[in-house]
């Protein structure tokens, strides 16, 4: 794999290693399968809440995992809490990066009133997304083919200062929104 390169417009290109074939890899974070998921979370079950969009209680009121989507058997995407707001970017990136398969790079970054906002991509997510149980909307349009994920940092305290309340993780495409998060 080739090393990253940064450009003066904030944006990192990297070469993506080969996947570390997805089937033989068990997602365990983003792109897991339902079950390996639950295996390693604590569904909060409030009542009234729809089952499985919840994880992790942090607090009577909060949880680490928060709108967890479920498509087609596999986790798409989530929020990410923290139990203290005000959590330095980097280190909420790191974290959020941890729950990525290993191969996961970094392909573009950018800036945003509310935060920061990052694609990754992940040929062991393209493999995932794309195999037989590909991910499909109800009008049968493939989503996540390419492995890319995009992860928002935000700040919902005024403008961003380098510290971050959530994290939003979703499938992506191949650009970040030119017009912010």
């Amino acid at each position: 794999a080739q090393a990253p390169t940064t450009s003066t417009a904030a944006t990192v290109v990297a070469t993506t290693p080969a996947p570390a074939n997805a089937s033989a890899l068990r997602l365990t974070g983003f792109g897991a399968l339902d079950a390996d998921w639950d295996a390693r979370h604590t569904m909060v079950r409030t009542p009234g809440a729809t089952p499985g969009a919840a994880y992790d209680p942090l607090t009577d009121w909060s949880s680490r995992f928060d709108g967890v989507e479920h498509t087609q058997g596999r986790v798409v995407g989530f929020g990410m809490n923290w139990l203290e707001p005000g959590v330095e970017w980097r280190v909420a990136r790191d974290e959020v990066l941890a729950l990525l398969p290993p191969d996961a790079v970094l392909v573009e970054e950018g800036p945003c009133s509310e935060g920061k906002h990052f694609l990754f991509h992940s040929a062991t997510l393209g493999e995932a997304f794309d195999a037989g149980d590909a991910l499909q909307t109800s009008d049968g349009d493939r989503i996540g083919s390419g492995g890319y994920v995009v992860v928002g940092l935000y700040s919902f305290d005024g403008p961003f200062t380098g510290d971050i309340d959530t994290a939003i993780v979703m499938i992506g495409s191949e650009h970040l929104n030119p017009n912010g998060c």
